[in-house]
């Protein structure tokens, strides 16, 4: 299967596990906060950690920014996964401030080839040092990095179907389908 890192554990973040999820890869989560610990770890992800204790969430529950031993750590960390996966999924942002670079050109350069990088922070500079906003590029060793700033709307079809999916379920859960010739519910 494969394996898939998730940088950010917030709402897209967590979306994002549970697509890999369903699709039966093995997802590892990292954030600063340590409240999304429990959250990915009831998704089925693999929470990942640093060794220095530092908590990560501000006063309104959005990430701060972290120490300089922090970010060193946790770059280390980054590193080695990059060799690892396969895919990677960022949603870093630190409110009032451009995206955090979490993910550098060596590390970029360190992955597989054919591995894929799709940064939902493209629009605020990007997680990643290859990020271009708005476009997809191609690194010297063939690895793809997605920078859409609309991400949502290249998603419409998908949405609208998931949504008709789930409201269909909802009023299937409502009540028997009584079948009649205008297919009312009981």
């Amino acid at each position: 299967p494969a394996k898939v890192l998730v940088i950010g554990g917030g709402v897209a973040g967590l979306a994002a596990v549970g697509a890999a999820k369903s699709l039966g890869a093995i997802v590892r989560v990292f954030d600063t906060r340590g409240a999304v610990r429990e959250q990915a770890k009831s998704m089925g992800a693999e929470f990942l950690t640093v060794d220095i204790h530092e908590e990560g969430e501000s006063g309104t529950g959005y990430s701060k920014e972290m120490s300089p031993a922090f970010i060193r750590a946790e770059m280390k960390l980054f590193a080695a996964q990059c060799k690892e996966v396969d895919i990677i999924i960022t949603t870093a942002l630190i409110p009032g401030k451009g995206a955090p670079l979490l993910i550098t050109k060596d590390m970029v350069d360190s992955m597989k080839p054919g591995s894929v990088i799709v940064d939902l922070s493209a629009e605020a500079g990007g997680n990643c040092a290859y990020t271009k906003p708005g476009e997809v590029v191609r690194t010297p060793n063939r690895v793809t990095v997605i920078g859409y700033t609309d991400m949502p709307s290249r998603m419409a079809g998908q949405s609208s179907s998931l949504y008709a999916n789930n409201i269909s379920k909802l009023l299937l859960s409502a009540g028997p389908f009584t079948g009649g010739p205008k297919g009312h519910f009981m």
